[in-house]
């Protein structure tokens, strides 16, 4: 009598705060993926540390492989198991992003999405999903610091202003050239991509404006883009 309301009460907290169900972790296909993705994580921590996890939840329901390694992480973790945070988190700034799968973060609180913009992010990458396709839709979203990892546990990592817009890393390489790291600073090197801007029209910041000698468009003010 006693088991079988145990079993009711564990059943309800299950039910308010969606409890995580845990992979077999005799599976010897989820433990090799468990140990490269924990020798990738160890990697980004190596180029910098990060000191909370974000798991972004499965958006198919469906068991995460992220949530399998919280025990072994030991560290502050944020489950947003809908993709998006319902109210104002103070996210630090080394904050690590984990995603279940391609769709599973679908921030749509403004502040958290400022907060994250410039965040590290690792996405588990299903097997329909192509690299350059993700990178893609995350380039759309101006969030440009992005890796991610298949199920055969190959790591790959976005990079911006590549014609492919993505390389393939390997993750048993000790190198610590800037070419072997996961997270770059994209802007650092434009590839000679052209910059655009938009005068604001308000003095003294940028004013275009007709020389009325030359008969150029000239551009004045104290924010100039060359």
């Amino acid at each position: 009598m006693r088991l079988y309301i145990i079993f009711i009460l564990v059943s309800g907290l299950c039910h308010n705060l969606q409890c995580i169900q845990l992979g077999n972790p005799t599976d010897p296909i989820d433990l090799q993926l468990q140990e490269k993705l924990l020798k990738i994580l160890e990697r980004i921590r190596l180029e910098r540390n990060y000191d909370t996890i974000v798991i972004y939840g499965q958006s198919g329901g469906e068991d995460c492989l992220f949530h399998e390694l919280l025990p072994k992480l030991q560290l502050p973790t944020v489950l947003l198991t809908k993709g998006s945070s319902l109210s104002d988190w103070s996210f630090s700034s080394d904050s690590l992003l984990l995603c279940c799968d391609s769709k599973a973060e679908q921030e749509q609180n403004t502040r958290s999405l400022l907060r994250l913009q410039q965040a590290r992010r690792l996405v588990y990458l299903e097997s329909e999903m192509q690299p350059q396709w993700l990178c893609e839709d995350y380039f759309e979203r101006e969030q440009h610091n992005v890796a991610m990892m298949n199920a055969q546990g190959d790591l790959f990592s976005c990079r911006l202003f590549q014609e492919i817009n993505h390389v393939q890393l390997d993750i048993n390489s000790d190198s610590k050239s800037a070419f072997d790291s996961i997270y770059v600073q994209q802007f650092r090197n434009m590839q000679g991509a052209v910059i655009r801007s938009e005068p604001d029209q308000w003095a003294p910041s940028t004013i275009v404006y007709i020389d009325a000698i030359t008969g150029k468009l000239k551009m004045a003010g104290m924010r100039q883009f060359w």
